[in-house]
């Protein structure tokens, strides 16, 4: 009887009339992949450029480069991240537009990036 009175003060206690909210962030697929591959160039530019073995090709980014990792990294933040939250917000209201500039986004990034990272490295 007591363990009963126990439980119910428990129950009571940590009883929250408030329901959890609910909501789902959905991402497209394009925008996951777009940000991937702008995440994996940020961090092995970044990378290379503390061991030295790379220079930033980018002149806008090169700047902040030169003045630290920290600085290089949240310019590079701030030149994709607001794009894909604007493309991810469009791309709600015209899926049939976006989805394939995205899908060209991401080709072309990676085509620019293999071949400037290619002539970087492998002259």
């Amino acid at each position: 009887m007591q363990a009963q009175r126990f439980s119910s003060r428990l129950d009571v206690r940590f009883w929250n009339p408030l329901p959890a909210p609910s909501f789902s962030v959905r991402i497209t697929p394009e925008v996951l992949v777009l940000a991937l591959i702008c995440t994996l160039d940020m961090l092995t530019t970044a990378y290379w450029l503390h061991h030295g073995m790379a220079t930033e090709a980018n002149p806008l980014l090169s700047g902040h480069a030169a003045h630290g990792l920290l600085p290089f990294v949240l310019a590079k933040l701030s030149s994709f991240v607001p794009a894909l939250i604007a493309a991810e917000w469009y791309g709600r209201k015209r899926p049939e537009f976006v989805r394939p500039l995205l899908r060209l986004a991401a080709t072309g990034y990676l085509g620019i990036y293999i071949v400037l990272v290619g002539r970087q490295f492998w002259g």
